[in-house]
This record gives structure tokens, sequence and C-alpha cells, in this order.
């Protein structure tokens, strides 16, 4: 399994509204203790149907003047802002590549069903090469709020974690290693390899996780729950190895989570796992 890099850049998807606000608000909480460039892409689209290359330079100039009083009234700082004609989710995922990351402001609820098909965070997470975050509107998360990850108990799920511990040593923050399981059947809720016995015992002899909490439930429930009880800063899950239902799934945790994301959610996608 491939290490997954360190974060290098933060991109935003700027949206001049709460939503742009918020990606970028979390967005500087994540760079000051990286130092890293934040760098806000901003898409426009020329309802005009008869245009030169010249108006549509003008138009663009002119966007981006907006855009930068737009975050000067808010007291909001970036390293550069980008402006590109068409569709940002195009741009961003032809921009982004490894050792960065994307924010994206959410609402409350994305995408037509529990399972975020039809929302621009769902295709995001398919065709990203490098981490995706998702920030809806929730409490802001105290300054030892702790970064949650998903622990499947597969070997796939390694990286994931590696990379988590990795940002949450950078952010000096503590990480909670997340196991769910069957109060039934005591078995493992995502894999099904094994229970929570056997589960502690293979964490017991892993260096790279820390805190570990093993509670009952389904892995989305339990997930969102202690993201909630806990404040956590960011709750990290890793896209499944396999695409379900003919790619249209990233497995039925991320799903879940980017439909209704508690707080802060970062989905390690396939291409960042697997490039």
């Amino acid at each position: 399994m491939p290490e997954i890099p360190r974060i290098r850049r933060i991109i935003v998807d700027l949206e001049l509204d709460d939503n742009g606000a918020r990606a970028l608000a979390w967005s500087h909480r994540l760079a000051r203790p990286l130092q890293v460039p934040i760098e806000a892409w901003l898409t426009i689209t020329n309802a005009s149907t008869e245009r030169s290359s010249h108006d549509e330079r003008a138009f663009e100039q002119d966007t981006l003047e907006v855009a930068r009083t737009w975050l000067s009234e808010r007291g909001i700082g970036v390293d550069a802002i980008h402006v590109a004609s068409g569709s940002s989710d195009v741009e961003l995922i032809k921009t982004a590549s490894d050792g960065d990351i994307v924010v994206l402001g959410v609402d409350e609820t994305e995408g037509l069903s529990g399972w975020a098909l039809g929302s621009r965070s769902h295709l995001l997470a398919h065709n990203l090469r490098c981490p995706l975050v998702v920030v809806p509107p929730s409490p802001v998360a105290q300054d030892d709020g702790p970064i949650v990850v998903g622990d499947d108990g597969s070997d796939a799920n390694t990286a994931v974690i590696a990379w988590a511990k990795g940002l949450a040593d950078d952010l000096n923050r503590p990480l909670v290693s997340v196991f769910a399981y069957s109060p039934f059947y005591d078995t493992f809720d995502n894999a099904g390899d094994f229970g929570a016995e056997e589960h502690r015992a293979h964490a017991s002899t892993d260096a790279i996780r820390a805190d570990l909490a093993e509670l009952p439930g389904t892995a989305d429930d339990v997930l969102r729950d202690f993201a909630v009880e806990t404040s956590a800063f960011l709750t990290i899950v890793g896209a499944r190895q396999q695409h379900s239902l003919g790619g249209l799934l990233l497995g039925h945790v991320v799903d879940h989570l980017l439909h209704h994301p508690p707080r802060a959610v970062a989905v390690v996608t396939h291409a960042a796992l697997h490039s």
C-alpha cells in the first residue's frame, strides 16, 4: 500500500456564500499549523452569447475583483485566487494532485439519497487524486478536538490510518481510531474479517494506531455520533477498494457520511490510495 503524501497545498472551492466562507474558515485552521498555502478556485460562466476574447478576459477580471472584495469584507485571506470558465468540478479534478487536499463547503444534507448520489462531493470523491474534505454547517470544533479515523480492521485501511496519524501529529491533535462492531454477533461491521476481541489483538500490535474506541453499532452511525460527541476537528474515512454497484458507490460508510456529514469529513479517495 503506497504512502499518502502529507498535505502541501489546500485548494478551496470558492463559492461566494456561507458554504464558501465556512470552507475557507476551516481551511485556515488547517493551514496555520501546517504552514501551507491556501488557493481558492472560482469558476464562472459568462451567459453572454456574443463575446470576444477581450470581453471574456474583462469578465474574468471583474469576477476576480468581486471575489477579492467579498474576501476582504469578511477578513479572509488566501494565497492565490484562480478564475476559470466552465465546471468547477472539472477544474478541481484536473488541478488537484498528490500532496493537495480539496475543501468543499456543503449543506447539511448532500445528494439525492442516503448514498449521496448526485452530489458534487460524491463526484469529487470518485475522481480526485487527493483527499477531499467536506465542511457542513456545524459548531466550530474545539481547539483540542481530535482527529477521528474509521478503522475497518483491514490491511487496506492501514494507509488511511497512517495518513490520519501523520496529520494528527502535524496538527498536535489527539488521534482516535474508531472500530464499530455488532453487539449481537461480535463481528466486524465493515469487513466481516474478525470480531472485537480479534480486532483488539490486531490493533495492539499496530504502531500507527493511537487511542482506540470500540463501539457497538453500524460504522456510519458510530462515526457520526462519535464526531459530534467529541467535537472532532476532522473525521477521516477511506473509499472502499472495490467500487460497488458498477462504480456508483464509494462504500456505505463513506456514502452515508457524505450524505449527512456530522462535522468536517475527509475522504481518502480511490486514486489517493492506489495511484
